[in-house]
């Protein structure tokens, strides 16, 4: 986990990649050990900071839907971290249809409540890129099958992988 030197939107619009800064961003990395892993995630919601095997594996398999800009990267004790850089997405899918998700019953210790499984948009909707989000600004980052085996193969840290039918969010999706 990290902290990052941009506000709310900007985070967003730099996931989106509708946001190209001119100078490197800076990121703080203050969890775990004194060198982050694969990816350092600056916050709950937003961009996606990937080291350079990331960056290395995606262009060699020629990974589509995704660009990069510039960031300083600092450690706990405010030492550089060299080697990684922002992970934009470019592709693009239509909106979620929150419709389609199944609501179910879950217990929760305040009681019981329902969440919405399932996370599904128009797939002819889809830009046919490998890494992709939905058009209606939400921030879900879809991956095909290829960038997950991809990530398995070369031991890419720090990122998870959910099929869509398995999501499952307290609120239903597109509403």
């Amino acid at each position: 986990m990290g902290d990052l030197d941009v506000e709310r939107d900007e985070a967003h619009n730099l996931l989106r990649a509708t946001l190209r800064p001119q100078t490197p961003i800076g990121v703080r990395w203050f969890m775990g050990s004194t060198r982050p892993g694969d990816f350092i995630w600056p916050n709950m919601v937003g961009p996606m900071i990937a080291s350079e095997r990331v960056i290395d594996a995606l262009t060699a398999e020629n990974v589509s839907g995704w660009s990069t800009y510039p960031v300083i990267v600092w450690n706990r004790d405010e030492t550089i971290v060299n080697g990684y850089a922002g992970l934009s997405i470019t592709g693009r899918c239509g909106p979620i249809e929150g419709h389609r998700s199944i609501p179910e019953p879950k217990q929760f210790p305040g009681g019981v409540f329902t969440v919405y499984r399932g996370l599904y948009f128009d797939s002819a909707s889809w830009d046919g890129s490998d890494l992709f989000l939905s058009s209606d600004g939400r921030l879900f980052v879809f991956a095909v099958q290829k960038v997950k085996d991809l990530f398995q193969r070369v031991g890419i840290t720090g990122i998870a992988f959910d099929p869509l039918d398995s999501v499952v969010l307290r609120t239903r999706p597109g509403d």
